[in-house]
């Protein structure tokens, strides 16, 4: 997890983003939303369509700010990186478990 920063362009017309220092490793489960979570996504905010939904060990300070960034090496034995962007957190009564949903926003292959 790598917490986001967003910041104006020079321009002033747009927004630039960069990483904070550090980044935390979890251990999380990550599955891909079903079409109905996809659809009632798109009809409510159609720039962040939930793509995935993601169940963790809870933490303090979550919240939308965060890029969850997946790391996985391939079969063929290339290596593929995932961005995640966070749409919503929700947690358990007992503060447990968190599930996070969203949007799978870039992805590179090396």
């Amino acid at each position: 997890m790598i917490r986001r920063v967003q910041f104006p362009d020079a321009d002033g017309f747009s927004v630039d983003e960069d990483f904070a220092e550090g980044s935390v490793s979890v251990a999380a489960y990550i599955e891909t939303a079903g079409p109905m979570m996809w659809l009632g996504s798109i009809s409510a905010d159609n720039i962040n369509a939930i793509t995935h939904r993601m169940y963790m060990r809870w933490m303090p300070l979550l919240d939308k700010t965060q890029l969850i960034q997946r790391e996985l090496d391939l079969p063929d034995g290339t290596h593929r990186t995932e961005n995640f962007t966070v749409v919503r957190v929700e947690e358990d009564q007992a503060f447990v478990w968190v599930c996070i949903d969203c949007t799978l926003t870039n992805v590179t292959y090396a």
